[in-house]
């Protein structure tokens, strides 16, 4: 991620997680820059949920999950 603009916050679940929901504040808009299979440099602008999954899949690369941002945690039952 090269940039990013403005803030939402949102439910999160994940297979990593099973059975839970958290609320996490990510940024509205992220621009990212990445090498293509081929090693040819790509970027690319996400806003809204796109902008959410991408950050929590850039997440999971750094060995970080949502309950680690999350700034509240229920059962699927509670949420």
């Amino acid at each position: 991620i090269v940039s990013q603009k403005g803030e939402q916050k949102g439910a999160e679940g994940c297979l990593s997680v099973r059975g839970k929901v958290g609320i996490v504040v990510r940024p509205d808009k992220v621009k990212l820059v990445y090498s293509d299979r081929q090693g040819k440099r790509c970027s690319l602008v996400a806003r809204g949920f796109f902008a959410r999954a991408v950050c929590h899949e850039l997440d999971h690369l750094d060995g970080i999950i949502y309950t680690d941002k999350a700034v509240d945690v229920r059962s699927e039952e509670e949420a």
